[in-house]
């Protein structure tokens, strides 16, 4: 059989591709595909059948509930998922897709080695022809490597959060592992995904980008499996591992000099704040900057929040960042009437001083992706809570216009 070295995307990878069978392997694996395509009845199989090497096992979220300044605004805090994704499988003659599903030979879906577990749902629902695999043909080529591929990919992976805290922290996982590695399935296609790469040190001609490939099978699959779990601890492991690898990187700059920063929403397509520019004008003068996360290059949006003294945000992916803050950082979060409490989980795993602020006009028990307002009597009477105070005169922050404007890195 020939062996074939190709580009795909912008990477090339020194992975041994030997052939790519239209269909998905229909003719070859008819069973296989079919199950894949949920046009068949699976029975899935746990990932404990493929002796799993445990890196952690991260412990149940028992901090109290934070205090609220505002009376009338409840917490609710999330249920504890019994699944902890920290461990990592490998699968011989396994299949994986684009988003993170794998399969054993055998076409069943592996639990417990699938991103994103779904615990207490039927995979059936969320597996089906056509809505999982675009931007994909209907039925797309299944691609044939010889090698060894490890597999990061993620239902989830092209919102920034969940790459940042989900998929680059299986890195770490790989590291650990014996077997050799001879490409890498991922997405790298977005810009932060490209810069956060470049910045880890991750080779990218072992890379096979998953926007370009929807569906392999390799001799072995090696599958790192870790996610942030509702109702459990952030694993200290993982922010070690971004930590280290980023902060690094970003050392100088001078992206801020003061430290306070409110994170812009505007430009979101959802759950924007109603009233931003309200509380954008009144916070000035507590000496706060508006800041929009996302012109800003990866590299400067790890030193904003590095050098971050109070952070003010509606609740969005940017603050992902604040695993790169330091320990004592004052936090706001602005939420609807429902919450959920991934960043306070975060916020305590890293010794941050959190504070939250909701709407009161909404559901508090349905979370939403509607717009949303709050009053400024409950944001400074937070703000007086925290202990923080309007600034004097000539006490500022400082961006670089550059950075702010087009989103170039500040070096």
């Amino acid at each position: 059989m020939a062996v074939m070295h190709e580009k795909q995307g912008h990477s090339d990878f020194p992975v041994r591709r030997a052939r790519s069978a239209p269909f998905g392997g229909l003719f070859f694996h008819p069973v296989r595909f079919l199950r894949w395509t949920g046009c068949l009845r699976y029975r899935p199989v746990s990932y404990r059948a493929f002796d799993p090497q445990a890196v952690d096992r991260p412990a149940l979220f028992s901090a109290p509930d934070p205090a609220s300044a505002v009376p009338g605004t409840p917490w609710t805090a999330s249920r504890a998922i019994d699944t902890a994704m920290a461990h990592s499988i490998v699968v011989e003659n396994g299949i994986a897709n684009c988003l993170g599903y794998v399969f054993d030979k055998k076409g069943r879906l592996i639990d417990g080695g699938t991103h994103k577990h779904r615990e207490g749902r039927r995979y059936q629902r969320w597996i089906k022809r056509g809505r999982y695999i675009r931007p994909h043909p209907i039925f797309p080529r299944l691609a044939y490597y010889t090698g060894n591929v490890a597999v990061l990919t993620a239902s989830n992976q092209r919102y920034f959060f969940h790459w940042l805290l989900d998929v680059l922290p299986r890195f770490a996982i790989l590291a650990a592992v014996r077997e050799r590695i001879d490409g890498i399935y991922i997405e790298n296609r977005r810009p932060f995904q490209r810069e956060t790469l470049e910045l880890a040190g991750i080779d990218t001609r072992r890379i096979i980008n998953s926007g370009d490939v929807a569906l392999l099978t390799a001799r072995k699959l090696v599958v790192p499996c870790h996610q942030i779990m509702n109702g459990r601890e952030f694993p200290a492991w993982a922010i070690r591992y971004l930590r280290d690898r980023f902060l690094p990187v970003s050392a100088g700059g001078t992206v801020s000099a003061g430290g306070r920063i409110f994170l812009s929403r505007e430009s979101a397509a959802h759950r924007r704040l109603k009233n931003e520019r309200e509380i954008i004008d009144r916070l000035r003068a507590y000496g706060f900057r508006e800041v929009k996360p996302e012109t800003l290059c990866f590299r400067d949006q790890v030193r904003l929040f590095r050098d971050a003294r109070v952070i003010v945000a509606p609740h969005g992916s940017a603050l992902a960042n604040l695993v790169f803050c330091s320990p004592g950082t004052r936090v706001i979060e602005i939420l609807p009437a429902a919450n959920i409490d991934l960043y306070y989980r975060l916020s305590t795993a890293l010794r941050l001083d959190y504070h939250y602020v909701k709407d009161r006009c909404g559901d508090p028990d349905r979370w939403t992706f509607e717009d949303y307002g709050i009053s400024w009597e409950d944001l400074k009477t937070t703000l007086d809570a925290a202990g923080i105070t309007p600034r004097r005169a000539g006490e500022t922050t400082s961006i670089p216009p550059d950075s702010r404007r087009t989103g170039r890195c500040g070096h």
